[in-house]
């Protein structure tokens, strides 16, 4: 526990040195690393997990020492669907639904989901900002039913943050779009692995 405790902050002291020098990727207002307080500051009809909103959830990630954090945007009023998102877009595209990550009381990580069909208009939309994408990579989905369908992932990096542009994100009918801080993504992948280890111990 101690040890993962030092392995974040000593990752999010080398982002704050990094960013110095090259700001992190920001969606619309949210900017990567902005404080938690800058974040409820220019989203005050988010909800975040202060205990208080019945539709914000807690999860832990991989049983690790701190607690990613994700809400639904405009909690849904009576009668209204979770996934209900009022007023949010994103390059004139509405949200399905909207995730916001805080560690050490700073935004890391932003995940937006789409309608499936929007993205095109998405990828578009990115390539006119950002430039060509910086990897690309071929993913494979089957449904329930068996059929397979054929996706990408599109990744931009600028050297302290990546965005990720999820074609089909766990299904067919969702896109995701992810934009997340290079050293959270690479504590979790290293959190993820980490445990896979253990799991893999504790079958033998």
């Amino acid at each position: 526990m101690k040890k993962e405790i030092a392995v974040f902050l000593l990752l999010m002291a080398a982002a704050s040195t990094a960013q110095e020098h090259q700001k992190p990727y920001a969606m619309k207002e949210d900017v990567l690393w902005e404080s938690s307080a800058d974040y409820k500051q220019n989203n005050p009809r988010d909800c975040l997990n202060d205990g208080n909103n019945p539709y914000a959830k807690r999860e832990l990630f991989a049983g690790t020492f701190y607690s990613p954090g994700w809400c639904l945007i405009d909690g849904p009023a009576s009668g209204e669907s979770v996934d209900k998102v009022v007023d949010m877009t994103y390059a004139g595209i509405s949200l399905k639904r909207k995730q916001v990550v805080f560690n050490s009381e700073h935004l890391v990580e932003i995940i937006a989901t789409f309608n499936h069909d929007a993205y095109s208009q998405l990828r578009e939309a990115l390539v006119r900002k950002y430039g060509r994408p910086t990897g690309r990579i071929a993913k494979d989905i089957q449904t329930l039913t068996g059929a397979h369908f054929t996706g990408e992932l599109l990744t931009w990096t600028n050297g302290v943050s990546i965005i990720q542009l999820d074609e089909y994100s766990g299904n067919i009918n969702d896109t995701s779009l992810d934009f997340v801080l290079s050293s959270y993504l690479n504590l979790k992948k290293k959190v993820s692995q980490e445990q896979i280890q253990k799991n893999v111990k504790s079958d033998m």
